[in-house]
């Protein structure tokens, strides 16, 4: 039972590209055949698409509000960690260009997908004028879009530092003092305290600040979101100090340093419908090389069909298929059970069918997309690759 090519399916572009066709087309159907690849009535490309979404985890198309391509912290930040992910070549972690390390280490055991924040200190503005003057020290994040039911396991605040040898002498440790801000009355706020951190004179790269407490406090209670407060204060001085005095990147900085929170979560993941499929044909097929008839929608089609997925453009499902007749041969991972049925069907056919091919391992995929807030996450998807098939 030989190994041969499949088509590489990408589930993100069939969802969308499917309720773009007026015709049917003509694809490789992965055995070196052109065929006819009919079109889906309006409601069956409604199912696709509301099938997929669902099994991404999500209730709607995300329609980012202000996406933007060109890169910002906290995209960069993802970004980063989706290509130390899928680069199995890769032996070390190093510095890229923006200085944001590689950490494969970020997704572990007990972390099913992170999201990252920009900082939105303008919107927190314009609600209260009063605090205007104080736009750098102030940090805030549009959570909106997190579920009450997801399990926070952690959250940071990043800010980046650029000292010159001209800061650097002026001191040489500062205290950062994080706290959550919280109003009592019109125009009073309190601060609590969330995170401290002190850092050398001459350090150099991300700050990173534990604000776990701050956003599982904003995800319960939404509307007690009043942001980050940050005081900065040198051994020999009891006054606050602005954030650029020290050489912390703010608001008007280039995009690649500006502060962003990321938070890492623990979904309940929900349960899917699941429908009768055809029956498998003769032969099985399992090949990484083979032709994608949708590998094609990228660039300028990519942007129409599915500009709110970041990466990966598509990915290889792979499938198993065949017939598993007897004798069944070391190569096709036959389980102690498949043999007793292929016997069983050999005796009397009527009894039990033959056994089914497959699939004996899969393997996870990383999306990296937007959601409705122009927010930036990465989500680990479990079971979605045939990596071997074998006689069931």
């Amino acid at each position: 039972m030989a190994f041969r090519c499949i088509i590489a399916i990408s589930l993100v572009l069939f969802c969308d590209y499917v309720l773009s066709l007026s015709g049917g087309f003509y694809a490789d159907n992965g055995r070196q055949q052109t065929v006819l690849f009919k079109t889906f009535s309006r409601r069956g490309k409604q199912n696709i698409q509301r099938e997929i979404l669902h099994l991404l985890g999500l209730e709607h198309r995300p329609k980012p509000r202000n996406m933007n391509y060109v890169h910002s912290s906290a995209q960069n930040y993802l970004l980063d960690i989706y290509k130390s992910l899928i680069d199995e070549n890769e032996k070390q972690p190093d510095e890229n260009k923006k200085n944001i390390k590689r950490q494969k280490n970020r997704i572990d055991l007990d972390t099913d997908y992170i999201m990252s924040f920009d900082n939105r200190n303008d919107k927190l503005h314009r609600y209260y004028p009063h605090l205007r003057h104080e736009r750098d020290k102030r940090y805030w994040f549009d959570v909106s879009e997190i579920s009450p039911e997801e399990e926070i396991v952690k959250a940071e605040l990043r800010i980046y530092r650029n000292a010159t040898k001209r800061i650097s002498k002026k001191n040489p440790k500062y205290t950062l003092s994080l706290y959550s801000v919280a109003e009592d009355a019109p125009n009073t706020n309190t601060l609590e305290l969330a995170d401290e951190f002190v850092i050398s004179g001459n350090m150099n790269g991300w700050i990173v600040m534990n604000v776990t407490a701050p956003l599982v406090k904003w995800i319960v209670f939404a509307k007690k979101n009043l942001g980050l407060y940050l005081k900065i204060r040198g051994p020999n001085s009891s006054h606050n100090l602005d954030p650029h005095e020290i050489g912390l990147t703010c608001s008007k900085g280039p995009e690649e340093y500006k502060p962003f929170m990321v938070a890492y979560f623990k979904s309940f993941g929900r349960t899917r419908v699941r429908r009768s499929t055809k029956s498998r044909q003769e032969d099985r097929y399992y090949d990484p090389d083979s032709y994608n008839p949708y590998s094609g929608l990228n660039g300028r089609d990519r942007n129409k069909l599915e500009d709110w997925i970041i990466a990966p453009d598509g990915y290889a499902a792979f499938y198993c298929q065949g017939e598993c007749s007897f004798p069944l041969n070391a190569h096709m991972n036959a389980t102690n059970h498949a043999i007793v049925q292929t016997l069983v069907h050999l005796m009397d056919p009527s009894v039990v069918p033959k056994p089914c091919c497959a699939p004996t391992q899969l393997s996870p995929i990383t999306v990296l997309y937007f959601d409705d807030n122009s927010n930036v996450i990465l989500k680990n998807y479990k079971n979605m690759v045939v990596k071997s098939c074998g006689c069931h």
